[in-house]
């Protein structure tokens, strides 16, 4: 139930970061993508290992964060807004241009994660209606067991008769 409910949680603020993506969308200029690109590539090379999340800027209505205790070879990227999901976005560090490309990309594609999640969403239910049924049959050793525990039981005494 849980992660059902964290599923249906992350699909609900993923339609809503669409729609938000939808409304902010805007045409970035050659020069500030550069720009931007040169910025946050910096940023990150002197964010190794450090131990707080940072707010780095704003992009197309949402935050960019330089993430916690990131290591080099592997640089990204946190694209969020206050009380919506968190996308991980990699960075080539060697391509200026390529950082506003790679965050569009990104927000571009928030139906792939929407895809994503309902089907996770129904695997989970499956596997919750399945629960339900197996539970439903009851334990097919219920019997087992209690004939196994009413012979302990009866060898438990013998061994105490024994004793005294």
């Amino acid at each position: 139930p849980r992660k059902i409910s964290k599923r249906k949680e992350l699909i609900i603020n993923t339609i809503a970061d669409m729609e938000h993506y939808q409304k902010h969308k805007e045409s970035v200029k050659k020069e500030e993508r550069k720009s931007f690109g040169e910025e946050l590539l910096y940023a990150l090379k002197n964010n190794v290992m450090i131990v707080e999340e940072r707010l780095f800027s704003e992009y197309q209505g949402f935050y960019v964060y330089l993430p916690k205790n990131m290591k080099c070879d592997n640089p990204y990227v946190i694209v969020t807004r206050p009380k919506s999901n968190r996308y991980t976005v990699e960075m080539d560090t060697t391509k200026e241009m390529g950082v506003c490309q790679r965050i569009d990309y990104c927000l571009d594609n928030l139906n792939k994660d929407m895809k994503r999640h309902n089907i996770k969403l129904r695997e989970y239910i499956i596997q919750q209606e399945e629960a339900h049924t197996t539970l439903s049959k009851g334990n097919i050793f219920d019997d087992v067991v209690y004939k196994l525990t009413e012979r302990l039981n009866k060898i438990d005494e013998e061994l105490k008769e024994e004793s005294l």
